[in-house]
């Protein structure tokens, strides 16, 4: 019984992060929100963005670096409070411009 309802509490608390980033190597982004529909972009290790829409067990995002969007599993997300983003994104965006100058 405690369980459902840390599980249920959890969940609900989940759903408020409109938030999150990737943190596998390599998650698909897709057109339409299923396994079969093509392939877009994908996001990468580190990437952060803003869920827009969820559906199911798909989440509708926006990349906050280049501004895609699509479609991933929501199983492949972790969620982020706002209020921690915005250090991770200038951290992620110096990296990538230091990857340019070498």
């Amino acid at each position: 019984m405690l369980s459902e309802y840390v599980c249920t509490t959890f969940q609900r608390f989940l759903l408020i992060l409109d938030y999150g980033i990737c943190h596998l190597s390599i998650v698909p982004m897709r057109l339409e929100s299923d396994d079969r529909s093509e392939l877009v972009s994908q996001l990468l290790y580190g990437d952060c963005f803003k869920i827009i829409k969820r559906n199911k067990n798909w989440l509708h995002i926006k990349t906050l670096v280049d501004n895609y969007s699509g479609w991933i599993d929501q199983k492949q997300h972790l969620p982020v409070p706002e209020k921690k983003l915005n250090p991770l994104v200038s951290k992620i965006l110096s990296m990538r411009f230091h990857w340019f100058i070498f």
